[in-house]
């Protein structure tokens, strides 16, 4: 577990296959495990989804190293010419956050420009600056003053302890002086964006709160359910409802 974490540390790729569940299934699958440099969240890709193109800029790639970067290994000193006509020699790797083969030898200057970026977040007194997008979302003018606020903000959708969609919101945490995303969070209300749709599943899946009209029911809730949605489910709640 310790090289893991020194892997994940020193150049921001743990290196090799892990396997991983899939929430959603349960399905057991090998994948590639990097940090988002900018964030620090640790980001994954099934093996079975890596994709290693054969040629960067004008430098072809043998099958040989392309199995060693499918694999999350390194390819060391290769000789590298890109379109533009630059040469240059650099280790390589597969970056499961970019989704892309990385010039693994800059990591050290991306590391302090990420530095760089985190302390960009505040201003000189320390406040959260305005932002504009998080990732491919962009913000409306009632979000970017919600997130300069302090509010947590809609920002997509992502799986419930249950496996159920749900939505994921970004907040600007005062500690760490940067920007987070949660998952899982008690006071919906007051999260700008949050669609009505989602309360009702979001109490009861991941609050374990009670909703009258479908709290007998053994399902997890789907999005938008507020009631039985079929005859099974609609038995189930009649069933164990109280007798008069």
């Amino acid at each position: 577990m310790q090289h893991r974490k020194e892997a994940l540390a020193n150049n921001g790729n743990l290196g090799h296959p892990v396997e991983l569940t899939d929430p959603k299934t349960g399905e057991v699958k090998k994948h590639l495990v990097s940090i988002d440099r900018l964030t620090n969240e640790v980001v994954s890709i099934p093996l079975d989804k890596v994709y290693i193109k054969n040629q960067i800029g004008k430098t072809e790639l043998s099958m040989k190293e392309i199995g060693i970067l499918k694999d999350g290994g390194v390819v060391r000193g290769k000789e590298i010419e890109l379109n533009n006509g630059r040469r240059f020699t650099s280790d390589l790797q597969y970056n499961a956050d970019k989704r892309d083969v990385e010039f693994v030898k800059a990591v050290s200057q991306q590391q302090s420009q990420s530095k760089e970026t985190r302390n960009s977040w505040v201003d000189a007194d320390g406040n959260p600056k305005r932002i504009g997008k998080w990732k491919d979302m962009v913000f409306t003018e009632q979000m970017k003053d919600a997130y300069q606020r302090g509010d947590k903000v809609e920002i997509g959708e992502s799986v419930d302890k249950k496996g159920q969609p749900c939505t994921v919101f970004l907040q600007f945490d005062k500690e760490k002086q940067r920007p987070v995303t949660e998952y899982h969070y008690k006071e919906q209300k007051k999260a700008v964006g949050v669609a009505e749709e989602s309360k009702t599943q979001y109490s009861v899946n991941s609050e374990g709160k009670t909703n009258e009209a479908t709290k007998n029911i053994s399902d997890p809730l789907q999005k938008g359910q507020t009631a039985p949605k079929n005859e099974k489910q609609q038995t189930e709640q009649k069933k164990k409802g109280p007798k008069l």
